[in-house]
């Protein structure tokens, strides 16, 4: 799936005392740049605690990481986000539906 930017990592959205009593760390975003030879082109990632999964975390975080790739002023000439997710990830899967990627292809190992 694809569309964001190089490198920038941001922390999780922020959680209330309702959601996590002790102030736990959610998790993590991050855009990175992909191969070498491809400037215009950006992995999106993330990473979720169990207890963060299920609460909109994963898509809120995605989509803001994904508008900032194209519409940034520190994002030149990014034409393209990707991200990977197993087939079988329906929820990453659902998750990059949301935030406006599209299915290129299926790897099957």
């Amino acid at each position: 799936m694809t569309s964001h930017p190089p490198g920038n990592q941001v922390p999780a959205p922020p959680r209330t005392e309702r959601d996590v009593p002790d102030a736990a760390f959610a998790g993590w975003f991050a855009l990175r740049p992909t191969t070498p030879g491809r400037p215009g082109e950006v992995e999106l990632g993330y990473r979720l605690h169990r207890a963060a999964w299920g609460q909109s975390y994963a898509t809120e975080g995605a989509r803001a990481l994904v508008d900032r790739a194209f519409t940034g002023p520190d994002r030149p000439g990014v034409q393209r986000v990707m991200a990977t997710a197993m087939t079988v990830n329906h929820r990453s899967r659902r998750v990059m539906e949301k935030t406006g990627l599209r299915p290129i292809w299926t790897f099957f190992a």
